[in-house]
């Protein structure tokens, strides 16, 4: 009777352990940082005749952000135009990074998507300017580093002013 009772505990107990290691990264307890401040600058190669555009967006205190995101792009001249490709740049400037697993949401449903590495806290990816001007029309929260980034409004409204609206 003690080894049938014994045998049933280390199969519940072999189960649970199963099924520990199942839990979708999802489920995982994350932190949350809430957009707090957008900033844009402008740089002319005159080398190279093309200006490059960045927009910075600051999650958690504005004055130390746990995150930044920058979105670049380049155009050739010095009037601004609606580039092929926007680059968002993911910098975490909090201890102990880990190799990111990025997703973004947009209308309720994570998406994963495959990012690349550029340094221990840095992330890039290079984004289509359709698919940029599609989440720069809508709500968008990002998770990165076990942390969800959740823009405002007020950051949208600014990223818009600031590339799409510029490009028409």
């Amino acid at each position: 009777m003690k080894r049938c009772c014994l045998a049933s505990l280390v199969v519940v107990a072999f189960g649970i352990g199963l099924r520990a290691q199942q839990v979708q990264p999802s489920t995982f307890l994350t932190i949350t940082y809430l957009g707090t401040s957008v900033g844009a600058h402008t740089h002319f190669d005159p080398l190279t005749r093309h200006t490059t555009h960045t927009v910075t967006l600051k999650f958690g205190p504005s004055d130390n952000p746990a995150y930044t995101i920058d979105y670049s792009f380049m155009y050739p001249g010095m009037r601004i135009r609606r580039p092929p490709v926007v680059d968002e740049v993911i910098t975490r400037h909090l201890p102990d990074e880990a190799q990111p697993q990025f997703a973004f949401n947009v209308g309720g449903d994570w998406t994963p998507e495959h990012v690349r590495q550029t340094s221990r806290a840095s992330m890039t990816r290079s984004l289509s300017v359709d698919r940029f001007e599609y989440l720069a029309t809508h709500l968008v929260r990002e998770r990165i580093f076990g942390s969800e980034l959740v823009f405002t409004e007020g950051q949208m409204r600014m990223l818009r002013q600031q590339t799409v609206d510029q490009w028409k």
